[in-house]
């Protein structure tokens, strides 16, 4: 489709300014070229691409409302391919800022603060749109949720079974069997 251009010719500079006005999003092809083939010697074609649509984040991990006991954490979304990402702490300062693969991927590694982290995100494509995500949060607990100490558990023996001792230390649990012999008299 040929689309006439608003255009200014200044030929003391040899230079064109048009604008192109009424093209779709997608691939187009700009030639020069007119009705005087004559004074245009050097035909060429441009290609280029329309793109008005600002980029979304999508699928990020962890959630907001997550915890979690790391206090550097991966931050991994989807996105338009190649679009730049970056990751903002409350404040708007900037934790990480990275670029999708070519399939959209990214991963931005953030260091938190203990308790709530409130974030925001952000992409923008290399056309220039940018899109924002609203506050999201993730809770840091450094503490040990690990129980310390010793628990020990005897069982009696039965007609059925074998005395056994149970010993859990530090998370794991360890069973042993014990032979036992009565004491005479």
């Amino acid at each position: 489709m040929d689309i006439p251009l608003d255009s200014r010719i200044d030929l003391t500079r040899w230079t064109v300014t048009s604008s192109l006005c009424g093209l779709s999003e997608g691939h187009h092809q700009l030639k020069s070229g007119g009705r005087f083939p004559a004074l245009v010697k050097d035909a060429r074609v441009v290609d280029f691409i329309v793109d008005t649509t600002p980029p979304t984040i999508g699928q990020i991990r962890p959630r907001s409302g997550s915890a979690t006991r790391e206090s550097v954490t991966n931050i991994v979304g989807e996105t338009e391919p190649l679009a730049r990402v970056s990751v903002e702490d409350a404040s708007g300062k900037a934790l990480d800022l990275v670029q999708a693969d070519a399939d959209g991927a990214f991963t931005a590694r953030v260091q938190l603060a203990d308790g709530a982290n409130k974030l925001t995100s952000g992409a923008k494509d290399r056309a220039g749109n940018s899109f924002r995500t609203g506050p999201w949060s993730i809770f840091v607990d450094r503490s040990s949720h690990r129980r310390s100490g010793l628990a020990i558990r005897l069982t009696r023996p039965s007609s059925r079974r074998k005395p056994s001792l149970a010993l859990r230390a530090q998370g794991e649990q360890r069973r042993l069997s014990l032979a036992h012999s009565r004491a005479s008299p």
